[in-house]
């Protein structure tokens, strides 16, 4: 008999040793007929058996642990396997056949990607049958394609690609995904809610990176590229973009950007000179564009005021040396800070509550005002002693500096019964 026919009503594949099958994702091989060279036999993956993996009849996937189910079991009596070329025993003919049947291309293997040109050939035969998971049975690199034009990753280094196109329209707050992760977490954790703390933490995507010897290291990266705007003239494109919604907690808090930098292991070292920034955003900017950019953007949204565009949290554990730090900038303005007419700076004051104490008005007066009634401001020298005041005094509201004292600065007679001038006078 020059080969073996036979009739399956899935997928057929072709691998030539058993290390190859366990490799497989199991996640990927539903209606999937294996042929093992090595074993001289078929496997179908039984997603429900937990059997002990023999080496020759049960073939357990790598990422199936002995506990899990999943396991590729033996099918027929097997054949004997005769050298490539050979239109012998191991060269097997398929027809697919029932409802579900897609016809496979010709391959000799499943994902056997040793070069370039055959990772193109293979994400082409395997795009055109439907058939989509590539995988490398040398090094395990996996390779999701439902791109008719994918690009080449076979000769880089990355572990896993996933490539996909999507060429139709969207709709009104149409979300159309790329991948989906889900993850669904109910249980309880140990917290400390008088000082909003969790020692718990479910985390729906997990990304661990290590990175020594010399160069840089991203434990994410994110690069996009924005191509010409349609038929309505606008299109936008966001480096990371979310949407979090509390549906349930009538205590909770929600942040849309976290992280925790540290210098060195907990309990500190000084062995480590270490810059640390938490959030860095570049912008370059090369086209004169009336188009205004900012590293830092704001927006207010929904029905309710927001306390503050940039707030600290009072409970840290350690202190700032500044609010704001300029010192390396070049403000080609002149100006490091610009606000509206009527939007006054205010401080929060000892006892409670907030002042106002300095404005542009309507009329773009500048106005300085004290805190209270009972309050001064001053102008002082370069250790903040007051050299003159004014406080809410009905008539003589001026202090000044003379004689080595702050002395209150009131009006002498008139020159003249008619109009004329007063002297401004000081106690002695």
């Amino acid at each position: 008999m020059s080969a073996v026919n036979l009739e399956f009503p899935g997928n057929l594949a072709e691998l030539d040793t058993a290390q190859e099958l366990r490799r497989l994702p199991s996640a990927l091989v539903s209606g999937i007929l294996c042929v093992v060279t090595e074993l001289g036999n078929i496997f179908k993956y039984d997603s429900a058996s937990v059997s002990v993996d023999d080496g020759t009849t049960i073939i357990r996937p790598l990422d199936r642990t002995p506990l899990q189910g999943g396991r590729w079991l033996k099918s027929g009596n097997g054949f004997a396997a005769g050298p490539k070329g050979d239109p012998g025993p191991s060269s097997v003919i398929y027809t697919p056949s029932g409802a579900n049947a897609v016809p496979r291309p010709t391959l000799d293997k499943v994902g056997d990607i040793v070069s370039r040109s055959d990772y193109t050939t293979l994400s082409a035969a395997y795009t055109a049958a439907g058939f989509r998971p590539l995988v490398d049975p040398t090094t395990g690199k996996v390779f999701l394609n439902t791109d008719p034009t994918p690009l080449d990753y076979s000769n880089t280094r990355a572990g896993f690609v996933f490539q996909h196109s999507d060429d139709a329209d969207g709709a009104t707050n149409d979300i159309i995904p790329a991948e989906v992760h889900q993850f669904s977490a109910s249980g309880d954790g140990i917290v400390f809610p008088l000082s909003e703390l969790s020692t718990t933490i479910w985390v729906g995507q997990f990304n661990y990176m290590k990175k020594t010897g010399d160069g840089s290291g991203h434990t994410y990266t994110s690069i996009g590229e924005l191509g010409p705007y349609g038929a309505s003239g606008y299109n936008e494109l966001g480096m990371y973009q979310g949407e979090m919604t509390n549906v349930g907690s009538v205590l909770g808090t929600m942040s849309g950007l976290e992280m925790l930098l540290k210098d060195s292991p907990n309990g500190g070292t000084n062995a480590y000179s270490t810059k640390m920034q938490a959030v860095v955003g570049r912008i370059a900017k090369y086209n004169p564009t009336i188009r205004e950019s900012f590293n830092f953007y704001a927006s207010c949204e929904g029905t309710q005021a927001i306390n503050g565009v940039i707030g600290v949290n009072p409970g840290g554990l350690a202190t700032w040396l500044r609010g704001f730090d300029f010192k390396g900038a070049t403000f080609t303005s002149g100006q490091f800070g610009l606000a509206p007419n009527n939007t006054s700076m205010a401080w929060l004051l000892n006892g409670g509550g907030t002042a106002a104490v300095m404005v542009v008005n309507n009329a773009n007066d500048v106005k300085i005002a004290a805190t209270t009634t009972g309050n001064r401001v001053s102008f002082t020298n370069s250790v903040f002693a007051d050299r003159l005041s004014a406080d809410n005094d009905a008539s003589n509201a001026v202090l000044i500096w003379v004689g080595g004292a702050l002395k209150r600065v009131t009006a002498g007679a008139n020159d003249s019964a008619g109009a004329g001038f007063q002297q401004l006078k000081v106690p002695n």
